[in-house]
């Protein structure tokens, strides 16, 4: 898959859009809140976009890749933990209910 591009504030939208997701619920959250919230039009939104579904798509891939460079420091970077304490980690970073 190709490496995404976007702007810094394309990327804005998406970090707020995920905060929104996770307090609010994904069914609850539609474009209409979501500029609202991020202040941006829906034209811009759209541009930047393209529709819904490819921005959940967006949204769906940046949390993944955030998730897969957590779970890569807390395996290959830090050295001076056990694996059982790494484990632990991996768990808690997996279940964390917030």
């Amino acid at each position: 898959m190709p490496k995404l591009v976007l702007s810094s504030r394309a990327i804005q939208v998406i970090n707020k859009s995920i905060d929104l997701f996770h307090h609010r619920g994904f069914h609850t959250v539609g474009v209409d809140r979501i500029v609202k919230e991020c202040e941006v039009t829906k034209a811009t939104f759209y541009n930047f976009f393209h529709s819904k579904e490819r921005f959940i798509e967006i949204c769906l891939i940046v949390q993944k890749e955030r998730l897969k460079e957590k779970v890569v420091s807390m395996v290959e970077y830090t050295s001076q933990t056990s694996v059982m304490d790494k484990l632990k980690k991996l768990y808690v970073l997996h279940t964390d209910l917030e």
